[in-house]
């Protein structure tokens, strides 16, 4: 969490293997319209608008198979740059 806050501009999300969120910390939630006690233990499809759930779904997804990405979307609420990456646990994505 402290991580995230100190992310000028950023923001740091963690969820879990039925695309729940753990975690929402980071100023640019709020920048984005973004309440962390609005996401957490919420599913990523509850959260994203039906405009990015296309683009972004896919790569919540292959994060839990144990792939990284990075991507940039371009939305009415501005720039994301974003990078998804698989935590670990004993070998195992969690």
């Amino acid at each position: 969490r402290q991580l995230a806050r100190a992310i000028p501009n950023g923001a740091v999300l963690i969820f879990d293997t039925n695309l729940v969120y753990m975690l929402a910390e980071g100023i640019a939630l709020s920048k984005h319209g973004y309440i962390k006690e609005q996401m957490v233990g919420r599913k990523v499809t509850d959260i994203l608008s039906p405009e990015t759930q296309p683009t972004l779904l896919p790569l919540y997804e292959a994060t839990l198979t144990g792939n990284s990405r990075d991507f940039t979307l371009e939305s009415e609420r501005g720039t994301f740059w974003t990078r998804f990456e698989p935590m670990y646990e004993k070998e195992q994505v969690t």
